[in-house]
């Protein structure tokens, strides 16, 4: 499998179609996640990088599909987050913020299932984690409570996906953090009731 990844990578450097280079760069993307899990870091942030490589050369050579957008607002924000672990925040906030513009572009289209939406919100929460880290805590809760109560809209529209609910409740969970390390006890209360209820 290992050689096959490097005809892969080799062709699609070489290939003038868009199409061969996004599959490459959707692929490297999913064998990052599946690395990460296995804790092969160094592995995974070297397909995640080549995988924004390729996805950036074709949103600067135009390609615009729904899916394309959807891929590299995806891998931005996992580059980002990555940055952030490293402690480069500046980077991860870049990385994030083009990954909500990239995201954005997409959110208004049909959205049967909430997926297009959600994917704003998550990448709205990452760059509130990110404001958290850079001392921010007003701005960053602020932002925070909107994209929770965005969440929540969001499991009402759709009950059955528990992805959304997951994603609600940890962000509660935030808030509630957030209000008791800002001696807000009793508010805290309210959020942290909520993120049981998801």
């Amino acid at each position: 499998a290992h050689y096959d990844l490097a005809a892969a990578r080799w062709g699609a450097a070489n290939a003038t179609d868009p199409a061969v280079r996004f599959e490459l760069g959707r692929l490297l993307s999913e064998r990052y996640a599946l690395l990460l899990d296995l804790g092969r870091n160094e592995e995974a942030a070297g397909d995640l990088e080549h995988s924004a490589t390729l996805m950036t050369a074709l949103a600067e050579e135009g390609c615009g599909a729904d899916e394309f957008s959807a891929q590299l607002a995806r891998t931005l924000l996992w580059r980002g987050r990555l940055a952030q672990g490293r402690g480069a925040l500046e980077e991860a906030r870049a990385d994030m913020t083009r990954a909500l513009e990239w995201a954005r572009r997409v959110s208004s289209a049909d959205d049967p299932d909430g997926s297009r939406a959600y994917a704003v919100l998550v990448i709205r929460s990452a760059l509130t984690r990110l404001a958290f880290a850079a001392g921010d805590a007003r701005a960053a809760l602020e932002e925070l409570l909107e994209v929770a109560d965005g969440m929540n809209r969001l499991v009402e529209q759709h009950p059955v996906r528990l992805s959304f609910r997951r994603a609600a409740a940890e962000l509660e969970r935030d808030i509630a953090v957030a209000l008791i390390q800002g001696g807000r006890d009793e508010d805290a209360i309210a959020h942290a009731d909520l993120a049981v209820e998801n």
